[in-house]
């Protein structure tokens, strides 16, 4: 999705085999939700699909379904089309699991400083990728980072809420120990 006033929000491709088997395929924009809402989404699909209803997943009312045929044109739809990928610059994921007791004396460094484990590991990654990317120890880093804030609201947000809440952290790496400059909470 790289051109937002053509794109759309949410795309999804059915393709279906011999022997009744279909693969599903959704793409959705970070603007719409996050994983946790997509989720939500493919669980509701599932249980209408299924005609499953019981309390833990009620279904829609039929009337918000049936709303379509009055607001959307039942004519030609666009096709969405696949966009090449092989271009885009090769990419790295790697995972890290730390340890609480590594977690503990990463946070033992910065001692006047009270940082939460997160934000611990979070200022290691930070500092890693300032050296790895060359930059002058003086260098700002933004770090966006998506978490599910839901269950940790309060009072809680229901688990079916829509959007985004994005923490954003800009971290100073001008010495040892130092990472945490400040961060935000935003809805994005």
């Amino acid at each position: 999705m790289n051109n937002p006033e053509h794109d759309p929000i949410m795309a999804i491709q059915i393709n279906c085999f011999h022997y009744e088997r279909i693969a599903i395929t959704l793409c959705a924009s970070h603007k719409l939700g996050n994983i946790s809402t997509l989720i939500n989404f493919v669980n509701d699909w599932a249980a209408i699909t299924n005609h499953h209803q019981d309390q833990n997943h009620p279904l829609p009312s039929p009337s918000l379904l049936d709303i379509r045929m009055s607001i959307f044109s039942q004519g030609d739809l666009s096709v969405y089309q696949e966009k090449p990928y092989f271009g885009l610059p090769k990419s790295v994921y790697k995972r890290f699991v730390f340890e609480a007791s590594k977690i503990e004396a990463l946070k033992a460094t910065v001692a006047p400083i009270h940082l939460t484990r997160f934000e611990a590991v979070e200022a290691l990654i930070c500092k890693c990728t300032t050296s790895a990317l060359g930059l002058s120890p003086n260098s700002s880093l933004l770090s966006t980072i998506a978490v599910n804030l839901c269950k940790k609201m309060d009072p809680p947000v229901p688990n079916k809420t829509l959007g985004n809440m994005i923490i954003f952290f800009i971290f100073g790496s001008g010495g040892a120990g130092s990472g945490s400059g400040g961060s935000g909470v935003g809805g994005g």
